[in-house]
């Protein structure tokens, strides 16, 4: 192992568990605000009548997503969904970055970054070894 490879380690671990974090704690908003998960689904994605059956099987989802990432287990598979459920998550509220300063809009932008950086912890998913169920098993 390079130095390099050696160096990556910390970092990316960091990454994987705060990101694993982050998506967490959307998924367990499911569970504890379902209401707030059918608002959200009407107002981003025009889904109306979201039950909360739905918004638990899709915290559910989430969870088991999160976990996941968090223990570095199928790297390549957590961590692509993690990505691909933050990019449309993200792209539900460009039209909110692009008027940054209305009032409320200010931190949907943040999203942008967060998803920068799932998209470089599976890019780099091969040198995430670090405590990783992945690294272990192999």
């Amino acid at each position: 192992m390079s130095t390099i490879d050696q160096r990556a380690q910390i970092p990316l671990l960091i990454l994987r568990i705060t990101l694993g974090l982050f998506l967490l704690q959307w998924g367990i908003e499911k569970f504890v605000l379902p209401d707030t998960t059918a608002m959200i689904f009407a107002g981003f994605y025009g889904i109306d009548g979201l039950t909360h059956t739905i918004a638990y099987v899709l915290g559910g989802i989430q969870c088991a997503v999160a976990l996941s990432v968090i223990a570095g287990f199928q790297k390549k598979i957590s961590y692509l969904l993690a990505f691909l459920i933050h990019s449309v998550s993200t792209l539900a509220t460009i039209p909110l970055m692009l008027a940054p300063y209305d009032p409320g809009n200010h931190l949907f932008f943040t999203g942008v970054p967060v998803l920068a950086a799932m998209g470089l912890l599976w890019y780099l998913r091969d040198y995430d070894t670090k405590f990783s169920l992945d690294a272990v098993r192999q």
